[in-house]
């Protein structure tokens, strides 16, 4: 993602931050490398200055948004990082942070009407084409246990349990979001993030993805097309 001018002017223009000097240093810093890894399309940097580093030892360093920073253009881009990994839950979240900071800055450093409408747009992307699996889908442990028992007496790999019964999509996004759900579900037994609008199969159970459009106009000012 290439930045212009004026969009880096807009960056620079007075972030609010928190009162702690220190933090507004580190989130200046966090800014320009945000700005500097998307522009070179380095995404698994730009989650990784966004969310933190663990290290091998299991302590964290905080990133962009534990310490509270807000600059628009910085969570826009975050955004970007999010819907690369297929995780659109954390992309909307990041859209809604985004949006909200700009809504705190108005009355002194206005964000540009054209990047409002980027932020609005990109929502009314997700929110009109796909949903949260609500209620979670589950993956029990001894349901886990019986499927890695029976890939290893087939001696094959286990298989993706959320699939399309219609097959894979033509977007590579979404077939990305499909996986982030299985690597999810599988990981921690649970996925609650959105998928696009559509039928799937669950470990063989019939799930249906709908979307709901009624907040969109409400937060965003933007209604989905007929």
């Amino acid at each position: 993602m290439k930045t212009t001018p004026l969009i880096l002017l807009f960056a620079l223009s007075g972030p609010v931050f928190a009162a702690d000097p220190a933090v507004e240093k580190e989130c200046i810093r966090l800014e320009a490398e945000i700005s500097a890894l998307s522009a070179k399309n380095a995404w698994s940097g730009v989650e990784r200055a966004y969310s933190g580093v663990v290290s091998s030892n299991g302590e964290k360093t905080a990133g962009y948004a534990e310490l509270g920073c807000s600059d628009p253009v910085a969570l826009k881009t975050a955004s970007e990082a999010a819907r690369l990994a297929g995780n659109v839950r954390e992309q909307l979240k990041r859209l809604l942070a985004a949006n909200k900071s700009c809504k705190e800055r108005e009355a002194t450093t206005p964000c540009p009407q054209a990047f409002k409408d980027e932020l609005a747009a990109s929502a009314a992307a997700i929110v009109c084409n796909s949903a949260a699996a609500d209620p979670a889908w589950i993956l029990e442990p001894d349901r886990k246990k019986a499927i890695e028992k029976e890939a290893k007496k087939a001696g094959t790999p286990v298989g993706p349990l959320i699939v399309r019964p219609a097959g894979n999509f033509f977007e590579p996004d979404k077939n990305q979001v499909v996986t982030f759900a299985n690597e999810k579900l599988w990981e921690t037994g649970k996925f609650n993030g959105y998928l696009p609008a559509g039928e799937y199969a669950v470990d063989g159970q019939i799930k249906l993805i709908t979307p709901d459009t009624s907040k969109l106009a409400q937060i965003w000012g933007v209604q989905c097309s007929k």
